[in-house]
């Protein structure tokens, strides 16, 4: 195991005294030192103790002097710089020898010292080599954290420390996270003046003196203010004011406050520090102020944004604009008097939003959450316009969210077109990929909403894409719901289509039954459940024109999709795919010879396997890609061809290497631009 600490030690140390009055004098000095993995630098220390008189008591009666230690401490390679003496006092005290006789003497009181100095940076200090690393995780890529400060301790009695007399300043502050910085205002400090259990916070323009208690029951925190000059700032002008008194007890425990803040923003200034926002407009303004005790303080004052508007840099999010905002406080209630928004053609509305507040976080909380005409593109080509009447509850901070209510859905339609990959022959579909929900360790603390939310629709949905033209409607024999948690959701549910046409190489299938189960409430696993039939009809054949071909598709996206196939008049599953493919059977297509069933089965092996698209993916160039036979009269053969458009030439030696992959047992491949 690794050292706790390490680095090099140096000390001399002399005494000298009598045993009541000793005097001691040390040196210390600590270099590379290293503690926990951080370097600490160089470390000097001077440590003093000497009696405060020269009077020696002549006996037990009299109390020794008092003593002094001084302690000079320079570390972090002189960044960090503390001064300080504690005066410790003498208290009479008994003691019983072996005969049960009491005897005087005296102890030093440690609890009864005084304590004063100061504590200072020399220069602003890096604070991040010593913040958590699930801290510094959380603060972005840019994170920054430099603060010069100082305190003063005029007195402080070690078994009193609500009692103390000090004043603490930050002088320097450059912080950075997520993008956003803050700094102190020119020529502002954050000061706290303390005595007596009684803090004042301001920016420091005044002359630092003990506060006046009286000023407890007046609520001048605001007026205090100085309205020209913010104490801090943000990014593009954001600014920051913050003021007030603080009474604490003994455990110091906040007894009393009246403490204030105040600020302003221009979001259209402010939105280019922001990650992920494309633009904003507005004008938020805080305006907030704390009184009472911290078992129950007294809030008043409002938030409020003006003329808003934003928009993201993700398509799929629809900007918001006339975003009008006022959230009041008042004693221990948040309310949202009013959030109204338009989200393109649709409306946002949270007003009634409620909150109960304890101490100085939240009890409880219920926000409804109105939507009207929302429109959505969650992904490409599938497009959602949706009314919803939710609400979003909860209890104290950490506990996850309830959203509940109902989701209706106006219009529905999905044109992505989906690749088809069914292994026909054998009956078997590949499985599906995962979404992703439920793929990462799940962490319970990672919760930060549960859904129970009911999804509705005024018309059917809607699927016309290359695979199929059909619409969707929810059963009617259970509710279709979201349900789960934020990192482990699911459907549960049934869908199922009325009616619908399912095309599968050039063959249009009618759908007669079709039905979707969901039933794993922690992630989308949905269960199929298709029947569909065509006709296959061919022309002047005196022995037989006409099939009726049935389609069943069963399975799930998790253990794969199955699909039987039969014919009446009753054919092999060969026949039927042929009869799909080429209106022939596999006997019939050998009697046109050899030739052309090599040609037809390259043509299969083009539909089947998807290989088109496959080198399309594989090779950008290339933007058109399609297989097919030719007769080459050197050999008598049916040779294998690949027909490319719009393609670099020296991509020749990559096609072949692929199309040898798909038809390892064909003639040589001749590829033509």
């Amino acid at each position: 195991a690794s050292p706790i600490a390490r680095g090099t030690l140096g000390a001399l140390v002399t005494v000298g005294g009598t045993p009541d009055a000793p005097r001691v004098s040390a040196s210390v000095q600590l270099g590379q030192l290293v503690a926990l993995g951080r370097p600490l630098g160089a470390i000097a220390a001077e440590i003093t103790q000497t009696p405060t008189s020269t009077f020696l008591p002549p006996n037990l009666d009299v109390s020794p002097p008092p003593s002094r230690l001084g302690v000079r401490l320079n570390a972090l390679n002189d960044l960090v710089r503390v001064r300080a003496t504690l005066d410790t006092p003498w208290r009479v005290a008994t003691w019983r020898d072996g005969a049960g006789e009491n005897h005087r003497t005296w102890n030093r009181a440690w609890g009864e010292s005084i304590a004063s100095g100061s504590l200072s940076l020399a220069q602003p200090m890096d604070l991040l080599p010593w913040l958590p690393p699930a801290l510094l995780a959380r603060l972005g890529e840019d994170r920054r954290a430099r603060v010069k400060a100082r305190v003063d301790v005029e007195s402080v009695q070690l078994n009193q420390l609500s009692r103390a007399r000090f004043v603490a300043r930050v002088e320097e502050v450059d912080l950075h996270a997520y993008g956003v910085p803050l700094a102190l205002s020119p020529g502002a400090q954050l000061v706290a003046q303390c005595c007596e259990g009684l803090c004042e916070v301001s920016d420091g323009r005044r002359e630092a003196r003990c506060p006046d208690r009286a000023r407890l029951g007046v609520h001048d925190a605001r007026t205090r203010f100085n309205d020209s000059q913010a104490l801090l700032l943000g990014p593009e002008g954001t600014r920051l004011w913050l003021g007030g008194l603080v009474s604490v007890d003994e455990s110091l425990h906040v007894v009393a406050m009246d403490v204030a803040t105040r600020g302003d923003a221009d979001l259209e200034r402010l939105a280019a520090a922001i990650p992920g926002v494309l633009s904003a407009r507005g004008d938020a303004r805080l305006d907030v102020s704390i009184s009472g005790d911290q078992r129950a303080p007294d809030y008043a004052g409002e938030i409020t944004l003006r003329r808003g508007a934003l928009r993201l840099t993700s398509e799929y999010v629809p900007p918001l604009s006339d975003v009008d905002v006022t959230i009041s406080l008042a004693r221990d209630q948040l309310r949202i008097d009013r959030f109204r928004a338009l989200a393109g053609a649709g409306l946002v509305d949270l007003s009634g939003g409620t909150a109960r507040l304890q101490g100085l976080g939240v009890e409880r909380y219920s926000v409804p959450v109105s939507v009207q005409g929302l429109a959505l593109s969650p992904i490409e080509g599938l497009d959602v316009t949706l009314d919803a009447d939710l609400n979003v509850s909860g209890g104290p901070t950490g506990e996850p969210a309830l959203v509940q209510g109902p989701v209706t859905l106006r219009r529905v339609s999905y044109t992505r077109p989906i690749a088809t990959s069914l292994d026909v022959l054998g009956g078997r579909g590949a499985r599906a990929e995962s979404s992703g929900n439920n793929e990462r360790p799940y962490d319970p603390a990672n919760d930060y909403a549960r859904f129970d939310i009911q999804l509705l629709t005024q018309a059917p949905m809607r699927i016309a894409n290359n695979l199929m033209d059909a619409e969707i409607v929810i059963g009617r024999d259970r509710e279709f719901r979201v349900v789960g948690t934020n990192q482990r959701w699911g459907l549960v549910g049934s869908l199922e289509v009325p009616r619908g046409l399912l095309r599968l190489y050039s063959n249009e299938f009618e759908v007669r039954r079709a039905r979707i189960e969901f039933d794993d409430p922690e992630r989308v696993d949905p269960v199929f459940d298709l029947l569909a039939q065509t006709e296959v009809r061919r022309t002047g054949d005196s022995n037989r024109s006409q099939w009726r071909i049935a389609l069943h598709g069963y399975g799930s996206t998790r253990s794969g999709l199955n699909l039987d196939m039969s014919a009446e008049p009753a054919l092999s599953r060969e026949d039927i795919l042929f009869l799909l493919l080429f209106r022939a059977t596999r006997a019939e297509l050998e009697r046109l010879g050899t030739n052309a069933g090599q040609a037809i089965g390259i043509e299969a092996l083009w539909l089947l396997s998807g290989l088109d698209r496959r080198v399309t993916e594989a090779i950008p160039q290339i933007d058109e890609f399609r297989l097919g036979s030719t007769y080459n009269p050197r050999t008598n053969a049916t040779e294998l061809t690949a027909n490319t458009f719009d393609y670099d030439a020296q991509m020749d030696a990559a096609l072949a290497q692929l199309v040898a992959l798909y038809a390892l047992d064909a003639r040589p491949v001749v590829v033509r631009p």
